[in-house]
């Protein structure tokens, strides 16, 4: 069997409670071949020294470190994109737990087939300071796995060959940038693998989460913006709808009440220029 040659993308803003496990985490990764490139996305110059310093002494080999100002979960995983050295790439977060083997058997079953340019896994939801599972997301049968995408899809749970990546990059939002970047893939079906077996554990319940910050939901107006302004180019790309309907129902469903009523509003105005 040929080498693993993946590269698993890491941003890292604070090293606390969310973030403990992030060391056992690295040094499995890069037990099992995959090179681990951390981007520390701090703004704070003492506080992002410090966790270059912290996380520098994880492992003694197959780690980098990059030390940036951008604060973006988006800019900083486009700053790992763009120093990694392998032939795919996966994008964590510091909060979660990858389950390291199962990751390696999808990236394998990647390399293997160049028809394969994705790979798409199962997951669980867990309560992070609790460590309690709450949810499974079962990837079943492939009638229902392209619906499933649109709703769950995950940026962390898929294996990314880095030559069909090309040019596409993450959106400096900071949230919805994950769906803006898989709608501008344009990804076919054919190109895809999935699995049943759980490769991620996502985390809820941090304080300091973005998912949980009112500032970052409300920003999802942003990633709508630029859905609607892809979607009017007309370019055929039909995941930039679909996702666009995703992000309309998350903001309305979790947005501020200002937000709320800024979606809605740029929905009707998509729909006026449709049916003109």
């Amino acid at each position: 069997m040929s080498q693993l040659s993946l590269t698993a993308v890491i941003p890292v803003r604070n090293l606390d409670a969310s973030t403990s496990g992030l060391y056992q985490i690295v040094q499995d990764a890069v037990a099992s071949q995959i090179e681990v490139l951390i981007v520390v996305n701090q703004r704070d110059l003492e506080t992002r020294k410090k966790i270059y310093e912290i996380c520098a002494g994880y492992s003694s080999h197959n780690l980098k470190i990059i030390s940036s100002e951008i604060e973006s979960p988006g800019g900083a995983r486009n700053l790992g994109l763009e120093n990694s050295r392998t032939s795919l790439v996966t994008f964590w977060d510091a909060d979660d737990r990858p389950v390291i083997s199962n990751v390696c058997k999808l990236a394998e079953k990647v390399q293997r087939d160049p028809q394969i340019k994705f790979g798409v896994g199962s997951f669980q939801v867990f309560h992070g300071p609790t460590g309690k599972i709450l949810e499974n997301y079962f990837i079943a049968n492939d009638k229902k796995f392209e619906s499933d995408l649109v709703r769950n899809p995950g940026i962390w749970r898929w294996i990314f060959v880095k030559e069909r990546i090309g040019n596409t990059r993450f959106q400096m939002f900071r949230m919805g940038e994950d769906q803006d970047f898989l709608a501008d893939l344009n990804p076919s079906m054919h190109e895809i693998i999935h699995s049943s077996e759980v490769n991620y554990l996502y985390a809820k319940g941090w304080d300091n989460q973005l998912t949980g910050s009112k500032v970052a939901i409300d920003s999802i107006l942003e990633s709508i913006k630029y859905l609607i302004s892809k979607m009017r180019n007309d370019d055929g790309n039909s995941w930039h709808k679909k996702f666009l309907i995703r992000q309309i129902l998350t903001g309305v469903k979790r947005g501020s009440y200002g937000v709320k009523f800024l979606v809605i509003f740029q929905a009707l105005r998509l729909a006026r220029y449709y049916v003109r």
